[in-house]
């Protein structure tokens, strides 16, 4: 009976071993098969935190505008030349002379025309007096065609000399180049007496600096929206440090055709006053001209917003650094900004969001 008590007792601790033994192995094997997961989740599942450019919403304003090149032009800008030769005897400016309206910028040798002038008028006291005595001759005589023939001839070498005479007296009217405005002279040539001139050969060119405006070219699509005393920002590359504000003056009703062949419309925008004569000729520059303006509005970066089956999102980054995406209403916008509706001051949103950003997914700054 003994042996029978002793027998079932180390059967019994043989059992408990073996459970015991079993429970460990399990455990092990579950810490094993844990331990795996993890490391495959850890290394070839789990997904870490997508490195993002994070902004944040603002209150801001936003202009929107149509931006187009142009370049500095002037209003009262003239050509002076000789429309007669002859021998230029006086020139009284230089490229870069102010002058006063009406003074004298240059004139050509008028002896000779006036002798010329003196001859023609002698020409005309004979063919006048001829004309008379043709008259008189005829007055009482019977209009045959051939005295009529002899009077019509009479009355055509009076004309002709009288308009001789005209063209003389203009020539001696034109051998001398007033200036029409007070301005500058920005070209003389030639720019001494002594040469001989053929008809518009000499050129003296003159410019009223109180008159510069931008002259810029808009295209037809954006010309529509425009209208005279727009506000327009200027920016000129001669100052890339300082800006300046004027008004459409005038829209040309005919178009003209751009470099590329495209259709586009002058516009001519006013620029702040010359005095110090700070805006020349031919300076080159971009006008801004402002459509809408809105201030103290929720404003993003147009970076930030994407589109998904026609509506539009951002990305907006919570408490936990988590990527939730949120729908929004665009209203007004710039090149780099636009209004939306949908979002709050001062919330984070991710900037250049990439497509491999979902819902929830972790982000960190970049």
């Amino acid at each position: 009976m003994a042996t029978k008590k002793v027998k079932k007792e180390i059967a019994q601790e043989v059992t408990i071993v073996k459970r015991k033994f079993v429970t460990r192995r399990r455990v092990v094997i579950s810490l094993l098969l844990l331990t795996t997961v993890s490391l495959i989740w850890f290394f070839f599942i789990r997904k870490p935190p997508q490195e993002v450019e994070i902004s944040r919403v603002k209150l801001g304003s936003i202009r929107e505008s149509i931006s187009t090149s142009g370049k500095v032009q002037a209003e009262e800008s003239v050509t002076l030349t000789f429309q007669t030769s002859g021998k230029l005897v006086d020139v009284r400016v230089r490229t870069g002379d102010k002058i006063k309206k009406g003074q004298v910028i240059a004139s050509l040798d008028k002896k000779q025309i006036e002798l010329s002038l003196k001859k023609l008028l002698n020409i005309f006291e004979k063919e006048f007096t001829e004309f008379d005595d043709t008259n008189d001759s005829v007055e009482d005589k019977v209009l045959t065609d051939a005295v009529r023939r002899i009077k019509k001839r009479a009355q055509i070498d009076l004309d002709q000399t009288v308009l001789d005479v005209e063209i003389h007296n203009e020539a001696i009217s034109l051998a001398t180049l007033f200036a029409p405005f007070s301005g500058i002279v920005t070209k003389a040539e030639p720019g001494y007496p002594g040469v001989n001139v053929a008809p518009g050969a000499a050129t003296y060119v003159i410019v009223n600096p109180d008159t510069v405006y931008l002259e810029a070219e808009v295209n037809e699509t954006d010309v529509v929206k425009l209208k005279e005393d727009q506000n327009v920002v200027i920016s000129l590359d001669a100052y890339p440090a300082e800006t300046y504000f004027g008004k459409i003056k005038s829209i040309d009703f005919d178009s003209t055709t751009t470099s590329t062949g495209g259709t586009a419309y002058k516009v001519r925008v006013n620029l702040p006053l010359n005095d110090s004569l700070k805006f020349r000729l031919g300076m080159s520059g971009d006008a801004d001209f402002i459509i809408n303006q809105k201030e103290n509005i929720i404003t993003v970066a147009q970076t930030a917003i994407f589109e998904e089956e026609g509506k539009n999102f951002v990305w907006v980054v919570d408490e936990k650094n988590r990527a939730r995406k949120r729908e929004v209403k665009q209203s007004l916008s710039s090149l780099d900004e636009v209004e939306v509706v949908g979002l709050f001051p001062n919330e984070k949103i991710i900037d250049q969001p990439s497509n491999n950003i979902k819902e929830g997914d972790k982000v960190k700054l970049n």
